[in-house]
C-alpha cells in the first residue's frame, strides 16, 4: 500500500507499484493508493498489504501516528513499513524506530531504485 498526501505515489512511483488506486498486477501484487493516513487504516479493513510505503508528513493522521496505528493492528502487525519522503533520514530515524519504520528512502531516488531490491519478489 502506498500513501502520500501530495498524491506523489499516484505518479511516478505508481507506475512501478500501482498504476490504479486498487489492482491485482500480471506479476501478482495486490496494491493499493490511498492518499491519507486515515484512508489507510479505512484501506486495512478488508485487506493485509504486506509492505506499507508511507509518507511522513500528512494531515490528519502523520507517518509516525499512521505506522504506528498500523503495527498494532491485526491486518498490518506484520507488514514492513518503509517511510518514502522528503524529511531528513536523521530526523526519520530519531522518531521512526519508535513509531515502527522497518525503512527509509528519501524522495529523491527514482523508484526503481528502491522496487527492484525487495527480497523475495521477481
Amino acid at each position: 500500500m502506498s500513501i502520500s498526501s501530495s498524491g506523489e505515489f499516484s505518479s511516478s512511483t505508481t507506475t512501478h507499484i500501482a498504476p490504479r488506486h486498487s489492482r491485482r498486477r500480471s506479476d501478482g501484487f495486490d496494491t493499493r493508493v490511498v492518499l491519507s493516513g486515515m484512508e489507510a487504516l479505512h484501506a486495512v479493513d478488508h485487506w493485509s498489504p504486506h509492505i506499507v510505503i508511507l509518507d511522513i508528513t500528512m494531515p490528519e493522521h502523520d507517518g509516525f501516528a499512521t505506522a504506528r496505528v498500523l503495527h498494532r493492528i491485526a491486518p498490518t502487525r506484520d507488514a514492513g513499513i518503509i517511510a518514502f519522503t522528503a524529511l531528513g533520514e536523521e530526523l526519520v530515524r530519531q522518531q521512526g524506530l519508535s513509531a515502527g519504520f522497518d525503512g527509509y528512502c528519501q524522495k529523491v531516488y527514482r523508484p526503481e531504485r528502491w522496487v527492484t531490491p525487495v527480497p523475495g519478489q521477481g
